[in-house]
């Protein structure tokens, strides 16, 4: 039997006899990744994955679905939106969570992540530690399935959340949408 195909056979099995929630953790920095797979490994129930790239998310995805994607918002040529709507295009049905990474929130940023269905931005530089609590939030949210709940996660008010689904009040401040 040829080495991909037995592998691809033995990542499937894991994937289907581990109900651990999986998460696939795509960034620029080497360092970065490292810190946000060290702070999420310390944790026995999920599952920690490392793509270095886009390709290697989607070779994954089709073995194993991740149940929440972090990425940074732009990662070598692509965006984190078109990603997302390429992840979300070639597995029908297959529902995950999503949280982007950025050092800035601009309206393009701020459209790409509402048309790609992005559940949370997070503002960089931000606490591994805060990562890990609204990694923990989404993964609240998972059903016992492994698939994603769809419904969106608001923000509580936190310093690096952007909330994408407001639109500013009379006064000019931003009020949220419900």
């Amino acid at each position: 039997m040829p080495f991909g195909v037995n592998f691809s056979l033995t990542m499937a099995g894991v994937a289907l006899a581990d109900k651990k929630p999986s998460i696939a953790v795509v960034t620029n920095g080497a360092a970065l990744g490292s810190i946000i797979e060290m702070i999420l490994s310390r944790h026995s129930d999920v599952r920690v994955v490392r793509c270095r790239t886009y390709e290697q998310l989607a070779d994954h995805m089709r073995i194993a679905p991740a149940d929440l994607i972090i990425c940074d918002y732009e990662q070598d040529g692509w965006t984190a939106s078109e990603m997302l709507v390429n992840l979300r295009r070639h597995a029908p049905g297959r529902h995950f969570r999503s949280i982007v990474l950025t050092s800035f929130v601009s309206h393009e940023v701020r459209q790409g992540c509402r048309f790609a269905q992005v559940d949370e931005v997070v503002i960089k530089p931000m606490s591994p530690l805060f990562l890990l609590e609204r990694v923990e939030a989404h993964l609240a949210e998972v059903d016992t399935a492994g698939n994603a709940a769809l419904a969106p996660q608001r923000s509580n008010g936190r310093d690096n959340v952007v909330p994408l689904f407001s639109e500013p009040d009379r006064t000019g401040g931003p009020r949220a949408v419900h």
